[in-house]
C-alpha cells in the first residue's frame, strides 16, 4: 500500500508543479507514508573504482550506461529521472542545480573534475541536454521514458554481472550506495538527506534549513574523491 501512495502522491505533486498550481488544501497534507523496509542492495565503494576504470570502448552502449552510473554516483547518487532531464540552464558555475523530478525538492551540488570530464565527454552543441539520453528536440512520453529506463538498468546488470557482483546491479543501487558509503563515512543524516533531495520528518526539516552547501560538497568529495580522481584520470 505504501508504494501505492507514494507513487501517487508524485504524480500528483508533478502535475501540480506542471500547472503552477497551488492547492488551497494538499490531499495528502496529513498523510504518513512509512518507508517499508527492503533488503540491503548498496554495493562497496570500490565497485564504483572498477566501474571508472573499465575499457569500454567496443561497446558504446556499455561505457555510456557505465558514465551515466559514474555521473549519479558523483553527482549524490542522482536518480535516472533527474540525470536524463538535465540541461545547460542546471550549471550555474562551479553548481549543479536541479529539482528533484519526484519531490520537487531543490538540490545544489558543486561540480568536481570527474563530474566536469563526463559533461564535457558528451557535451553536444545540437543538443541541450547534458547527456544524450533524449533526443535533441525534448523529453519523451512516459511510455519511451520506462523503454530507456529499462535499457539503462540492463546495462548495468551487464556490468554488475561482469564484476561478478553477488545481487542485481541496477540505478536504485547506485543511489542506495551513495547513501550507505556517506553514512558510512559519518556524514550527518540530515546531509545525506538533503543530498538525496527527500522530504522528511520536522526536526530534519530544521536542520536542513541550517546546513550550508559548502558542507554538502565536501561530504560528497569524502565519497566520491577516488572515483573522482580516476575520471580525471582518464579524460
Amino acid at each position: 500500500m505504501n508504494s501505492y501512495l507514494c507513487a501517487l502522491r508524485a504524480m500528483y505533486n508533478i502535475i501540480i508543479r506542471e500547472l503552477g498550481y497551488i492547492p488551497r488544501v494538499h490531499p495528502f497534507a496529513h498523510v504518513t507514508i512509512h518507508p517499508e523496509r527492503s533488503a540491503k542492495r548498496a554495493v562497496d565503494l570500490k565497485v564504483f573504482e572498477q566501474i571508472s576504470a573499465l575499457d569500454l570502448k567496443e561497446e558504446p552502449s556499455l561505457q555510456f550506461a557505465a558514465d551515466l552510473c559514474t555521473f549519479s554516483f558523483l553527482a549524490c547518487g542522482m536518480p535516472f529521472v533527474d540525470l536524463a532531464h538535465l540541461t545547460h540552464a542546471n550549471i550555474e558555475g562551479n553548481t549543479l542545480v536541479y529539482n528533484r523530478t519526484k519531490t520537487g525538492s531543490p538540490i545544489r551540488i558543486g561540480l568536481t573534475q570527474g563530474m566536469r570530464c563526463l559533461l564535457d565527454k558528451y557535451a553536444s552543441p545540437s543538443s541541450p541536454y547534458l547527456f544524450p539520453v533524449f533526443p535533441p528536440e525534448g523529453p519523451v512520453s512516459y511510455e519511451h521514458y520506462k523503454k530507456l529506463l529499462h535499457k539503462y538498468n540492463v546495462a548495468l546488470k551487464k556490468l554488475g554481472a561482469r564484476l561478478r557482483l553477488p545481487a542485481l546491479f541496477t540505478s536504485y543501487v547506485v543511489r542506495h550506495s551513495w547513501a550507505t558509503i556517506a553514512y558510512r563515512k559519518y556524514t550527518p543524516i540530515a546531509l545525506i538527506s538533503q543530498a538525496l533531495g527527500h522530504t522528511s520528518e520536522r526536526t530534519t526539516r530544521h536542520y536542513l534549513a541550517q546546513l550550508d552547501q559548502s558542507e554538502l560538497s565536501k561530504a560528497n568529495l569524502l565519497v566520491i574523491g577516488t572515483v573522482d580522481n580516476l575520471v580525471r584520470l582518464r579524460a
